[in-house]
């Protein structure tokens, strides 16, 4: 799921639409197989065949680039979760499982395994992606929250949001043992069934007075 949705703009002629498209897919495939260091416009007008002119005059800087490029693939994350989301055939138990099952699975693409290790590594020096990592995940993880309050909303708000924290952190935490070329990649499939009965166990039995989050 670690690939682009990529909306049209509103404005503009076909043909900008098209170069617009393909420095963001260009952008993507050099974040998957060289890393952020050579996310370049100059590596990108090279693989697009092109002038760094010609990179710079639809994205003027890096941060925009990247801005946008986050976007995307956040939008195809949202897109995926959306439709589980609004499946109404599934209980709200189904639709938390299957969100977590998916989104571990996941994990195990070259894609995602790559491109969001990255991007923790530099957030940790780069205030401008840390700010767009909240962002991404602040968003992402707005369909857990709004099942965790649908399935326990006895349990406060503020502390709904910290189990969407916590549900994502092991989301991604997998990605260091069971992602693309991992020890346990070929476990994924037994792990994300695991995981997502854990996590929904943990949250169901989890006490009322749980609001006491001050750890007394």
């Amino acid at each position: 799921m670690a690939k682009l949705r990529i909306e049209p703009r509103e404005e503009g002629y076909t043909r900008g639409q098209e170069i617009h498209e393909t420095i963001l897919r260009t952008s993507f495939d050099i974040l998957v197989d060289q890393g952020m260091d050579a996310l370049t416009f100059g590596n990108i007008a090279k693989r697009m065949g092109t002038k760094s002119q010609n990179v710079t005059y639809y994205f003027p800087n890096k941060n925009i680039l990247l801005s946008e490029l986050l976007n995307c693939i956040l939008s195809n994350y949202e897109y995926e979760v959306d439709i589980i989301e609004k499946n109404k055939s599934m209980s709200d138990e189904e639709k938390f499982k299957s969100i977590a099952e998916l989104i571990i699975l996941d994990l195990a693409t070259k894609e995602t395994t790559r491109v969001f290790p990255e991007l923790w590594a530099k957030s940790n020096h780069d205030s401008f992606v840390q700010d767009r990592l909240n962002d991404l995940y602040r968003r992402g993880r707005q369909v857990t929250v709004q099942l965790v309050s649908r399935l326990r909303p006895d349990i406060p708000a503020d502390i709904q949001q910290m189990i969407g924290v916590i549900a994502a952190g092991c989301f991604e935490g997998l990605t260091i043992f069971a992602g693309h070329g991992k020890e346990w990649e070929d476990k994924i499939e037994i792990i994300a069934r695991l995981a997502k009965n854990i996590l929904f166990e943990g949250i169901m039995s989890l006490p009322v007075h749980a609001n006491n989050i001050d750890g007394k």
